[in-house]
């Protein structure tokens, strides 16, 4: 993304009136566990690796859709 990367995205996301409890998913080239603790850090309920398995996003989506706050 041009001006923020996704970590900035979430902590925005979750910063906004009415959208603090949004389920969010962040889907990333980094592997590492630093990078998984960041993800979750900065708000994202959910932290996938590059390539994404297309029935593990769906799973992950509907698990997370069943946890609406």
């Amino acid at each position: 993304m041009p001006r923020m990367d996704g970590y900035e995205l979430a902590k925005n996301i979750r910063k906004t009136q009415g959208y603090e409890y949004v389920p969010i998913i962040l889907i990333s080239f980094g592997e590492g566990s630093q990078d998984r603790v960041k993800g979750i850090a900065s708000g994202a309920d959910l932290y996938m690796c590059k390539p994404v398995e297309p029935t593990a996003l769906i799973a992950n989506v509907n698990m997370l859709a069943g946890q609406a706050r």
